[in-house]
């Protein structure tokens, strides 16, 4: 799926920091439930939990409108790009330092893949992780679009 290697990781939690869904976008591998638990134990992973907390209480203190959040964190190495639900969905991708806004592709997922695949769908249980082809499938769609959307305006 991925021809880039600008992006990593696809991460969706909770509220609670538990990791609903996790997708390794260079080796185009969506993590079962055994490998989803093994990442939750991981700093790295437990770090990123602390970021995402430690961005919105820094945007707080400094942004003058309380509502405003933090899309993307930089460094000189990765970038932390964010879309965070007002009912504590936290959608991160992890990419490479580039100039992409991927803002309108995690609240698409959020939108089109979380609310419409899973959060209306009757069989999905609240807070656990998400098992749906159907799902998957829309985010190898939507990172697809993406793609040939950044290649047609290189």
């Amino acid at each position: 799926m991925n021809n880039q290697p600008d992006l990593f990781e696809l991460i969706i939690f909770n509220e609670r920091k538990n990791i609903l869904f996790h997708y390794d976008l260079v080796n185009d591998k969506e993590s079962d439930e055994m490998k989803i638990q093994i990442l939750e134990k991981l700093p790295r992973i437990q770090n990123l939990c602390g970021l995402v907390a430690a961005l919105k209480e820094l945007n707080k203190k400094f942004s003058p409108f309380a509502t405003q959040n933090v899309k993307f964190f930089k460094s000189s190495f990765y970038k932390f790009s964010l879309y965070d639900s007002p009912g504590g969905i936290k959608i991160i991708l992890l990419s490479s330092n580039n100039d992409f806004d991927y803002s309108d592709i995690l609240e698409e997922i959020f939108l089109s893949a979380y609310i419409d695949l899973v959060q209306r769908n009757p069989l999905y249980q609240a807070n656990t992780i998400i098992k749906n082809t159907a799902f998957t499938s829309k985010i190898k769609s939507i990172f697809q679009n993406q793609q040939s959307v950044q290649y047609k305006s290189n």
